[in-house]
């Protein structure tokens, strides 16, 4: 099997919007094993999306949990706490919770940089497991904020094109939003 690459920064596929995969070919399932050892060159890094190694007819990503590397098909995004102004979002003690966060984030695809980038706090999501199932979900905070950013990569959308400030990490102290931000709502279905 030939080693992956991450296509560069201004490569067109990943401004591109990846369909569905549906039914997994033999070639996307050794593309997602490919994906799933790339990740071992990459310590650093949360998740990586198919198109990030220059797959265009999968729509997966994968993620770190814990040690071991999991598998994202054909995610939805089908609810996001960006959605309704109107609604109050309770913890699980009765406490009113913030709808969305603004935290710094870091990609392969635009690396050097890290960007200021407002995400929802909770999402609702379905998608396929590797083992063939599909599965649905509620994220929060963290888990929310991946599943989003790698959403937008197969969305064809790059993180610098949500966000209005970027820092170089190696360079700059963090600092404080001060300008009203972008944010995207995901997709929903």
């Amino acid at each position: 099997m030939a080693k992956l690459n991450l296509v560069p920064e201004d490569d067109p596929i990943l401004s591109k919007d990846v369909k569905a995969s549906g039914k997994l070919t033999k070639k996307q399932k050794r593309s997602l094993s490919s994906m799933v050892k790339k990740m071992d060159d990459l310590p650093h890094a949360i998740a990586l999306a198919a198109n990030q190694v220059g797959f265009d007819d999968l729509r997966a990503f994968v993620y770190r949990s814990g040690d071991k590397v999991c598998t994202v098909l054909d995610p939805v995004i089908r609810w996001s706490s960006l959605q309704d102004p109107d609604e109050i979002l309770e913890g699980a003690n009765g406490e009113a919770i913030p709808k969305s966060s603004t935290q710094w984030e870091g990609c392969l695809s635009c690396p050097d940089k890290e960007y200021l980038v407002i995400r929802p706090t909770m999402i609702k999501v379905e998608f396929t497991s590797e083992s063939g199932a599909r599965k649905r979900d509620t994220l929060f905070d963290l888990a929310a904020r991946i599943f989003c950013h790698e959403m937008d990569h197969l969305d064809g959308v790059l993180i610098k094109n949500v966000s209005r400030q970027s820092r170089d990490p190696q360079v700059e102290e963090p600092i404080e939003a001060t300008s009203p931000m972008l944010f995207r709502v995901p997709k929903s279905a």
